[in-house]
């Protein structure tokens, strides 16, 4: 009986059998030559013996006797094979074959009259001495049969052959071929051609003398199989696994995977059975095909993903304790992708560390991103620990239409309030209501001996206060530095009465006129933060002019630092060449360093040599400490490479530590000794609302531009608590250090 297998084992036996059309293989008279030996170790040469006999049982003397192996190799292609060996029978009918090829052979004997004799798969190894016995001669028999192509290709010059023999034909344009001289026997008959499935007939019997029609061999296009896409979703870049059959990595088949259409453009082949493809760019969620030579498989559905949106998009936690986020992945047509496979990740590690559930624990103050992606598709959220927890001190009694620039604590505990937009200075004590101590509330400038109460003040910003309880305020649009003394005194030269307002820098014009023995005869330029010297000397921003001015005890005007040209450098510039501007806020170290801002970087005049802030300084340069040439925010870490947003209310810790709010106060961070910025409380919305005005202190979410003004108002207590007023809340917060 006749059967047709299409297996893949017999596959796998055809792979190494098939012939394109047009190549002609012929069997060859050259006997094999002599072997080399290898390793000086020489090798034995193989043996095929036996004995012809004709259809009576008598031997056949001076028939031929060859041993070849199938040329047939690689799919669609003929190949040299091994030579064959040839030898004649001798007058008892044997014969010897020496130095057949290796690896199965098939042995034929014809003689004159066209009888023959076949045996196939002859297994030769080196040095093997094979003895076949008595080979048979009878008449050939004739196949013929038909090929069809199911897709109703073209049918001329399609592959037949009798696998482990030399027999192949080609077909006629309707299919037909036929085998003429065909020994007497069983065999399998197999049909191909490049890019079909191939075909195979088994049991084949030829009889001597017989006509043989063979069943019909249909082909069919030899499709890859597509099982499985893992995992079934991704994003454009991610990596995905593709398992099924017939991905032609043994036939070296051209192939493509296209996603729903756009075609991938890396693809790793690792088997016949596995190929890892990358999402590529454009593509869509639809189905998933993979291409061998061009032939299609059936389509596997496929999502690509579009966005990742991280459930919350920031939380505040303290040190210790956890917070859970989830991510919500949806694809390209906006459906939510349930339990997406994503690659999780913290940009802080020592900030934040991360469960297998996605519960992240607070390690240390800090800021951190939290993200959840695919391939170039990326969810972030931020978690900040914070060292703090708020309280809130007090409400303010008739809040001013007010924005807040600075605060000041006196000797006795008592809080003044520089309030830029209502011109007027306010103190907070243990009355209810906020004092007006300097200013009316109308914009103006008073002359010298006016009552601080009845005086008006051309929108005041920073402010300091001595032990003895004098007020210095810094008129930003008056362009003069005030005294409000509490006791009649002397400072700076000039004379002065209790509670009365004096000017002891400046002469109420902006612009600059150089340094002088006499402060009041000497322009200003919108001056900002104030800073007092234990020597009594008195440190201003002078901003628009970019200098930092210091006002002795005698009331002389000179420079510290600015009036050149030069732009800062990561090594640090002399300080009289400073040529940048100068943003408001001043701190000053234990060492006597001065830190300030440009804006987008946190800088430090040293006057004393020696290591702050995580650098090496000598004394008289200006050193930044943070940012970079941009305002803008990257998260925490080295200060070099951190951003910062114009910060003011810098405050330096015992520690050496320096505080300062960021991002128009909408941030609270520190730049610790040694170098790291670390975030430590406040909110960053769209549109910047200020430091602190939430009561449940959030640490900041996602980094956005502020373009309200914040609070420059921050106070450092002795007990590390600080005190902050934001611009828009009306409200004094203390934070606390959290237990």
């Amino acid at each position: 009986m006749i059967r047709t297998t299409p297996t893949r084992k017999l596959l796998l036996l055809l792979v190494s059998l098939l012939a394109f059309p047009g190549c002609s293989i012929r069997p060859s008279d050259v006997s094999l030559p002599p072997r080399a030996a290898q390793d000086g170790v020489s090798q034995t040469i193989p043996l095929i013996s036996g004995r012809l006999l004709d259809p009576q049982g008598k031997p056949v003397v001076g028939a031929t006797v060859r041993a070849y192996s199938a040329p047939y190799r690689i799919a669609g292609a003929a190949v040299p094979s091994q030579p064959p060996v040839v030898a004649r029978t001798g007058d008892d009918g044997s014969f010897v074959l020496s130095g057949p090829p290796l690896g199965s052979v098939a042995v034929e004997a014809s003689d004159a009259a066209g009888l023959k004799a076949l045996r196939t798969g002859v297994a030769i190894a080196q040095g093997a001495r094979i003895a076949l016995g008595t080979l048979t001669l009878r008449q050939t028999g004739t196949v013929r049969g038909r090929v069809t192509i199911a897709d109703g290709g073209s049918l001329l010059g399609i592959d037949v052959f009798i696998p482990g023999t030399d027999y192949l034909a080609r077909t006629d344009a309707s299919g037909r071929y036929a085998f003429t001289g065909v020994p007497e026997g069983s065999f399998a008959l197999a049909a191909m051609r490049p890019r079909y499935r191939p075909r195979v007939l088994e049991g084949l019997r030829v009889a001597p003398g017989a006509e043989v029609e063979a069943p019909l061999l249909e082909l069919s296009l030899d499709a890859p199989v597509l099982a499985a896409v893992t995992p079934d979703h991704g994003g454009p870049g991610s990596t995905v696994r593709l398992t099924g059959e017939n991905f032609g990595e043994s036939a070296q088949r051209v192939l493509q995977v296209t996603f729903d259409d756009t075609l991938a453009v890396t693809v790793r082949r690792i088997s016949d059975t596995v190929i890892e493809a990358v999402v590529p760019a454009g593509s869509t969620t639809g189905q998933v095909v993979v291409r061998a030579d061009g032939i299609a498989s059936e389509g596997r559905p496929f999502r690509v993903l579009q966005s990742i949106t991280m459930e919350p998009p920031y939380a505040g936690i303290h040190v210790g304790a956890r917070q859970a986020l989830r991510a919500v992945a949806r694809d390209t047509t906006g459906v939510v992708v349930p339990e997406a496979q994503l690659d999780w990740g913290v940009g802080t590690a020592n900030v934040v560390s991360r469960d297998a559930d996605h519960t992240h624990t607070g390690l240390s103050a800090g800021w951190s991103e939290v993200y959840a992606r695919s391939g170039t598709v990326t969810g972030v959220s931020a978690i900040g620990v914070s060292p703090y927890r708020q309280v809130l001190a007090r409400s303010l009694a008739d809040p001013p239409n007010g924005v807040w620039v600075d605060l000041a604590q006196g000797s006795d505990g008592s809080l003044y309030l520089s309030d830029w937009r209502g011109s007027r200075i306010l103190r907070l004590d243990e009355r209810p209501a906020a004092l007006n101590v300097v200013g009316t509330g109308q914009t103006g400038s008073s002359p010298d001996g006016t009552l601080a109460a009845e005086a008006l003040l051309n929108h005041p910003h920073g402010i300091v206060l001595d032990a003895e309880g004098t007020l210095f305020v810094a008129e930003n649009e008056g362009h003069r530095v005030l005294a409000i003394p509490a006791r009649d005194t002397t400072l700076f030269g000039v004379p002065m009465q209790a509670g009365r307002l004096y000017a002891i820098a400046g002469t109420g014009i902006k612009g600059y006129n150089g340094d002088g023995p006499d402060a009041r005869t000497r322009q200003l330029n919108n001056p900002g933060d104030l800073l007092l010297e234990p020597d009594g000397s008195l440190l201003i921003a002078d901003t628009a002019n970019g200098r930092i001015r210091r006002l002795t005890p005698s009331g002389a005007l000179e420079t510290l630092m600015g009036g050149g040209a030069r732009l800062v450098s990561t090594d640090g510039l002399d300080a009289a060449s400073y040529g940048e501007a100068l943003r408001v806020g001043l701190a000053r170290d234990g060492a006597g360093n001065v830190a300030f801002s440009n804006g987008p970087h946190l800088l430090m005049l040293c006057r004393t040599p020696g290591r702050y802030l995580g650098r090496d300084m000598a004394s008289g340069m200006v050193y930044p400490v943070t940012g970079q040439r941009t305002t803008g925010f990257n998260g925490d870490g080295p200060g070099l490479s951190t951003m910062v947003s114009n910060p003011t209310g810098l405050q330096f810790t015992p520690q050496g530590d320096l505080l300062f709010c960021d991002g128009g106060g909408t941030l609270l961070r520190t730049l610790r000794t040694d170098g790291q910025v670390r975030t430590l409380a406040g909110q960053r919305y769209p549109e910047g609302l200020g430091i602190l005005n939430r009561t449940d202190l959030l640490p900041l979410p996602a980094p956005a531009s502020a373009r309200r003004f914040g609070s420059n108002a921050l106070v450092l207590q002795a007990d590390g608590s600080l005190l902050v007023i934001p611009s828009l809340t009306f409200e004094l917060h203390r934070l606390e250090p959290s237990p």
